[in-house]
Protein backbone atom coordinates (compact mmCIF):
# COMPACT_ATOMS: atom_id res chain seq x y z
CA UNK A 1 0.00 0.00 0.00
CA UNK A 2 2.84 2.11 0.94
CA UNK A 3 4.51 1.93 -2.54
CA UNK A 4 1.15 2.82 -4.33
CA UNK A 5 0.80 5.61 -2.07
CA UNK A 6 4.37 6.84 -3.53
CA UNK A 7 2.42 6.27 -6.90
CA UNK A 8 -0.16 8.75 -5.91
CA UNK A 9 1.93 11.56 -4.58
CA UNK A 10 1.58 11.15 -1.35
CA UNK A 11 4.84 9.87 0.62
CA UNK A 12 3.83 8.62 4.40
CA UNK A 13 7.77 9.62 5.65
CA UNK A 14 7.47 13.09 3.79
CA UNK A 15 3.49 13.61 4.60
CA UNK A 16 4.43 13.15 8.47
CA UNK A 17 7.52 15.68 8.53
CA UNK A 18 5.44 18.33 6.97
CA UNK A 19 2.71 18.07 9.22
CA UNK A 20 5.15 17.56 12.30
CA UNK A 21 6.29 21.63 11.60
CA UNK A 22 2.78 22.54 12.09
CA UNK A 23 2.32 21.07 15.12
CA UNK A 24 2.93 22.39 18.64
CA UNK A 25 6.19 21.15 20.65
CA UNK A 26 4.33 21.16 23.55
CA UNK A 27 0.99 19.24 22.38
CA UNK A 28 2.27 15.71 23.22
CA UNK A 29 3.83 17.47 26.91
CA UNK A 30 0.34 18.77 27.44
CA UNK A 31 -1.48 15.82 26.51
CA UNK A 32 0.56 13.48 28.72
CA UNK A 33 0.15 15.81 31.90
CA UNK A 34 -3.33 15.98 31.26
CA UNK A 35 -3.56 12.21 31.52
CA UNK A 36 -1.49 11.78 34.17
CA UNK A 37 -3.68 14.29 36.19
CA UNK A 38 -6.70 12.25 35.30
CA UNK A 39 -5.12 9.09 36.16
CA UNK A 40 -4.21 10.99 40.00
CA UNK A 41 -7.43 12.34 40.57
CA UNK A 42 -8.51 10.12 42.93
CA UNK A 43 -5.21 9.80 45.24
CA UNK A 44 -5.17 13.14 46.32
CA UNK A 45 -3.31 13.26 49.42
CA UNK A 46 -4.54 14.64 52.45
CA UNK A 47 -1.75 16.98 52.85
CA UNK A 48 -2.37 18.35 49.63
CA UNK A 49 -5.37 20.47 51.35
CA UNK A 50 -3.56 21.97 53.88
CA UNK A 51 -3.64 25.18 52.25
CA UNK A 52 -6.96 25.85 49.98
CA UNK A 53 -5.10 28.24 47.94
CA UNK A 54 -1.99 26.14 46.81
CA UNK A 55 -4.04 25.07 44.37
CA UNK A 56 -4.84 28.15 42.59
CA UNK A 57 -1.23 28.73 41.96
CA UNK A 58 -0.06 26.13 38.82
CA UNK A 59 3.36 24.31 38.51
CA UNK A 60 4.40 27.19 36.11
CA UNK A 61 3.32 29.96 38.74
CA UNK A 62 0.83 31.12 37.50
CA UNK A 63 -2.85 32.63 39.20
CA UNK A 64 -5.54 30.42 37.83
CA UNK A 65 -8.65 33.34 37.38
CA UNK A 66 -11.23 33.48 40.21
CA UNK A 67 -14.61 32.24 38.55
CA UNK A 68 -18.29 32.49 39.08
CA UNK A 69 -20.40 29.68 38.53
CA UNK A 70 -23.50 30.44 36.40
CA UNK A 71 -26.58 28.59 37.06
CA UNK A 72 -29.55 30.84 35.72
CA UNK A 73 -31.45 29.71 32.70
CA UNK A 74 -29.62 31.12 30.16
CA UNK A 75 -27.92 28.09 27.81
CA UNK A 76 -24.93 28.81 30.00
CA UNK A 77 -26.44 28.45 33.21
CA UNK A 78 -28.27 25.70 32.23
CA UNK A 79 -25.54 23.50 31.20
CA UNK A 80 -23.84 24.40 34.49
CA UNK A 81 -26.69 22.66 36.29
CA UNK A 82 -26.95 19.99 34.28
CA UNK A 83 -22.66 19.70 34.87
CA UNK A 84 -23.09 19.49 38.88
CA UNK A 85 -25.68 17.34 39.10
CA UNK A 86 -24.12 15.01 36.54
CA UNK A 87 -26.66 14.84 34.25
CA UNK A 88 -24.26 14.07 31.41
CA UNK A 89 -27.00 13.51 28.65
CA UNK A 90 -28.30 16.70 29.26
CA UNK A 91 -25.24 18.86 29.17
CA UNK A 92 -24.12 17.38 25.95
CA UNK A 93 -28.04 17.47 24.34
CA UNK A 94 -27.97 21.62 25.50
CA UNK A 95 -24.04 21.89 24.16
CA UNK A 96 -25.41 20.37 20.97
CA UNK A 97 -28.63 23.17 20.78
CA UNK A 98 -25.80 26.01 21.42
CA UNK A 99 -23.05 24.44 18.63
CA UNK A 100 -20.75 23.98 21.42
CA UNK A 101 -19.81 21.12 19.70
CA UNK A 102 -15.89 20.45 21.09
CA UNK A 103 -17.28 20.26 24.70
CA UNK A 104 -20.31 18.33 23.46
CA UNK A 105 -17.73 15.49 22.52
CA UNK A 106 -15.86 16.07 25.66
CA UNK A 107 -18.64 15.94 28.27
CA UNK A 108 -19.94 12.59 25.87
CA UNK A 109 -16.58 10.73 26.54
CA UNK A 110 -17.50 10.66 30.65
CA UNK A 111 -21.06 9.20 29.73
CA UNK A 112 -20.58 5.92 27.95
CA UNK A 113 -19.84 4.36 24.59
CA UNK A 114 -23.46 4.69 23.21
CA UNK A 115 -23.62 8.49 24.15
CA UNK A 116 -20.21 9.54 22.59
CA UNK A 117 -21.67 7.41 19.68
CA UNK A 118 -25.07 9.27 19.25
CA UNK A 119 -23.28 12.58 20.02
CA UNK A 120 -20.33 12.21 17.35
CA UNK A 121 -23.83 11.01 15.07
CA UNK A 122 -25.43 14.39 15.59
CA UNK A 123 -22.06 16.80 15.63
CA UNK A 124 -21.50 15.21 11.87
CA UNK A 125 -25.16 15.56 11.01
CA UNK A 126 -24.81 19.34 11.79
CA UNK A 127 -21.19 20.06 10.53
CA UNK A 128 -20.42 21.27 7.45
CA UNK A 129 -17.47 20.73 4.51
CA UNK A 130 -15.53 17.81 2.74
CA UNK A 131 -13.38 17.09 6.15
CA UNK A 132 -16.50 16.40 8.30
CA UNK A 133 -17.31 13.99 5.62
CA UNK A 134 -13.87 12.17 5.94
CA UNK A 135 -14.58 12.62 9.60
CA UNK A 136 -17.82 10.78 9.01
CA UNK A 137 -15.81 8.05 7.23
CA UNK A 138 -13.25 7.71 9.61
CA UNK A 139 -15.77 6.49 12.48
CA UNK A 140 -18.21 5.55 10.47
CA UNK A 141 -15.68 3.44 8.16
CA UNK A 142 -17.73 4.26 5.41
CA UNK A 143 -15.57 4.84 2.85
CA UNK A 144 -18.19 3.74 -0.25
CA UNK A 145 -19.78 7.75 0.76
CA UNK A 146 -16.39 9.25 -0.20
CA UNK A 147 -15.94 7.51 -3.82
CA UNK A 148 -19.27 8.29 -4.61
CA UNK A 149 -19.49 12.05 -3.26
CA UNK A 150 -15.66 13.54 -4.02
CA UNK A 151 -15.27 15.29 -7.72
CA UNK A 152 -13.79 13.06 -9.62
CA UNK A 153 -10.97 14.92 -9.47
CA UNK A 154 -10.66 13.87 -6.35
CA UNK A 155 -9.92 10.49 -7.04
CA UNK A 156 -6.40 10.43 -6.25
CA UNK A 157 -7.11 11.81 -2.84
CA UNK A 158 -10.43 9.02 -2.52
CA UNK A 159 -7.58 6.50 -3.79
CA UNK A 160 -5.23 7.54 -0.89
CA UNK A 161 -7.89 7.42 1.93
CA UNK A 162 -9.11 3.75 0.82
CA UNK A 163 -5.28 2.68 0.54
CA UNK A 164 -4.71 4.12 4.39
CA UNK A 165 -7.81 2.95 6.12
CA UNK A 166 -9.96 0.28 4.70
CA UNK A 167 -9.56 -2.60 5.47
CA UNK A 168 -7.54 -6.19 3.76
CA UNK A 169 -11.59 -7.52 3.62
CA UNK A 170 -12.53 -3.63 1.77
CA UNK A 171 -10.18 -3.12 -0.06
CA UNK A 172 -10.86 -4.87 -3.29
CA UNK A 173 -14.38 -3.83 -3.43
CA UNK A 174 -13.94 0.12 -2.69
CA UNK A 175 -11.02 -0.07 -5.61
CA UNK A 176 -13.15 -1.75 -7.92
CA UNK A 177 -15.97 0.88 -6.84
CA UNK A 178 -13.57 3.56 -7.63
CA UNK A 179 -12.33 1.78 -10.84
CA UNK A 180 -16.28 1.93 -12.09
CA UNK A 181 -16.62 5.37 -11.09
CA UNK A 182 -13.67 6.28 -13.25
CA UNK A 183 -14.50 4.13 -16.51
CA UNK A 184 -17.92 5.97 -16.54
CA UNK A 185 -16.10 9.18 -16.86
CA UNK A 186 -13.75 7.96 -19.23
CA UNK A 187 -16.58 8.17 -21.70
CA UNK A 188 -16.66 12.26 -21.33
CA UNK A 189 -12.90 12.23 -20.50
CA UNK A 190 -10.57 9.29 -21.89
CA UNK A 191 -7.49 10.17 -19.53
CA UNK A 192 -9.54 8.54 -17.01
CA UNK A 193 -9.60 5.38 -18.60
CA UNK A 194 -5.63 4.69 -16.97
CA UNK A 195 -6.75 5.53 -13.77
CA UNK A 196 -9.33 2.99 -13.66
CA UNK A 197 -7.43 0.17 -14.96
CA UNK A 198 -4.72 1.14 -12.08
CA UNK A 199 -7.65 0.58 -9.11
CA UNK A 200 -8.57 -2.44 -11.30
CA UNK A 201 -5.42 -3.99 -10.73
CA UNK A 202 -5.55 -3.40 -7.26
CA UNK A 203 -8.73 -4.91 -7.09
CA UNK A 204 -7.98 -7.78 -8.67
CA UNK A 205 -10.78 -7.18 -10.64
CA UNK A 206 -9.12 -8.37 -14.05
CA UNK A 207 -11.99 -8.77 -16.16
CA UNK A 208 -13.36 -5.35 -15.94
CA UNK A 209 -9.10 -4.47 -16.48
CA UNK A 210 -9.34 -5.92 -19.35
CA UNK A 211 -12.46 -4.43 -20.84
CA UNK A 212 -11.50 -1.09 -19.72
CA UNK A 213 -8.28 -1.60 -21.72
CA UNK A 214 -10.00 -3.28 -24.69
CA UNK A 215 -12.33 -0.34 -24.78
CA UNK A 216 -10.10 2.09 -25.42
CA UNK A 217 -9.35 1.57 -29.47
CA UNK A 218 -5.97 4.18 -28.98
CA UNK A 219 -3.91 1.05 -27.21
CA UNK A 220 -1.20 -0.22 -28.70
CA UNK A 221 1.30 -3.45 -28.18
CA UNK A 222 3.21 -2.01 -26.50
CA UNK A 223 0.81 -0.88 -23.92
CA UNK A 224 -0.49 -4.31 -24.03
CA UNK A 225 2.77 -5.58 -22.98
CA UNK A 226 3.19 -2.48 -20.34
CA UNK A 227 -0.20 -3.33 -19.15
CA UNK A 228 0.67 -7.54 -18.87
CA UNK A 229 4.33 -6.45 -17.14
CA UNK A 230 2.21 -3.96 -14.49
CA UNK A 231 -0.64 -6.49 -13.53
CA UNK A 232 2.63 -9.16 -13.04
CA UNK A 233 4.67 -6.49 -10.55
CA UNK A 234 1.34 -6.23 -8.58
CA UNK A 235 0.71 -9.87 -8.32
CA UNK A 236 3.83 -10.44 -6.48
CA UNK A 237 3.78 -7.45 -3.99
Amino acid sequence: RAELLNLLGYSIEDVNNKLNKYIPKDLHSDVDGLADDLKNINRIDDASFNDPFDSLVSQDGKKTELFKINTSDDNVGLITQALLLNNVEAAVGLCLKAKRFADALIIATTGGADLLARTQHKYLEQAEGYVSSLIAAIVSEDWGSIINNCEIGSWKEAFAAILTHASDDDLPALCEQLGNRLEEESTIDPKYSQDAQLCYICAGSFDKLVASWSGNTAQSTDDLQELIELVTCLQKA
